[in-house]
This record gives C-alpha cells, sequence and structure tokens, in this order.
C-alpha cells in the first residue's frame, strides 16, 4: 500500500493524538486500541486482516465449495501479537516514525485463512507448512468482516498450488 507523503504526516499526527490520549487516561486502553484500529481498517481497506497463509484443510475446503467453513484467524504465527498487543506497544512504546510503526502494525495485521475445527485448537503454524498467498494478488479480498472465494479466482489457483505441493498419483 502506497501513501503520499500527505497521508503519512496525517496518520502520524494521528499516532501522536492517540498516544497522547492513552497516557492521559481519560479513555480506557481497549477503547483507544479499537479507535486507532478503526481508523487504520480504514485506510487498509481490501488489505485489512489481510490474509497472507492458508492450511492445506481450508484450501481443500475452498476447493470442495466450504469456503463457509474457513475463517481468518489472527493468532496463528508464533511471531504475530494480538491485535490489542501490538497496538498497545506502538502507542506505549518508544515514539517511532510513521515508517516504523507502519510496517510493525502492517506485519502484526496479517491473517491465515484456516478451517473452524483447525482455529478452535488455537494451533500456532510454521509458515513453511501453509500456503503463501501472493502479496500483492486480488487473492481473498475482504468483503466486510470475512473475505470472498471466487470460483473462477481463487479455486483454480488453490487447485494448482495444491497440485504443486501433493501431485496427484495415478495408475497408468
Amino acid at each position: 500500500m502506497e501513501l503520499g507523503p500527505q497521508q503519512q504526516e496525517t496518520l502520524q499526527n494521528l499516532y501522536l493524538q492517540m498516544r497522547e490520549l492513552l497516557q492521559t487516561e481519560i479513555v480506557r486502553p481497549i477503547c483507544v486500541q479499537r479507535a486507532f484500529e478503526e481508523i487504520l481498517g480504514g485506510v487498509f481497506q481490501k488489505n485489512h486482516w489481510r490474509s497472507t497463509h492458508i492450511t492445506d484443510e481450508a484450501a481443500e475446503a475452498c476447493i470442495r465449495g466450504d469456503h463457509r467453513m474457513v475463517q481468518r484467524a489472527h493468532g496463528a504465527f508464533s511471531d504475530r501479537l494480538s491485535r490489542y498487543e501490538r497496538t498497545i506497544e506502538i502507542l506505549t512504546g518508544d515514539e517511532l516514525y510513521f515508517d516504523e510503526w507502519f510496517a510493525f502494525y502492517s506485519f502484526h495485521d496479517r491473517t491465515v485463512l484456516m478451517t473452524r475445527a483447525e482455529h478452535g485448537t488455537g494451533e500456532v503454524f510454521d509458515e513453511s507448512t501453509l500456503l503463501r498467498i501472493p502479496v500483492n494478488s486480488d487473492l481473498f479480498v475482504n468483503s466486510g468482516m470475512s473475505f470472498k472465494v471466487r470460483k473462477k479466482t481463487e479455486v483454480p489457483w488453490l487447485i494448482e498450488q495444491m497440485l504443486l505441493r501433493k501431485p496427484l498419483e495415478i495408475d497408468v
């Protein structure tokens, strides 16, 4: 996502104001975290809570047409902070330049697509076991609080990726 100098300055001012608000203790920290995240969600738009990986089980569910059994998981990586921890760390730690805190926020905004059953286990995944979704693609774009799985876009891509991971064994 490319932001111009004016947009970066505006977001840096927001960041500084939210830090100040948090220090006043007028508002509970969770309210400041939610407000900051809501505003940044509007900035990120379709890339907010972007899905960067998908489990094999979730890929198979999407291919079968069971994508309603798939959801975004925020805590699926061992190195990813929760949404609350991420924002509070940005707003209470050392004061950062825009590029620093925005990169940190973006890194911890990523999600993994997994089945509801997988999400329920609380398992933390190693990225090497997951299918990586290309960063600048229009795959699995946000749709409200969910994401799109289109028969002519995501499904063919998933089939191709799954075939590369697990070639079909055909007897001849």
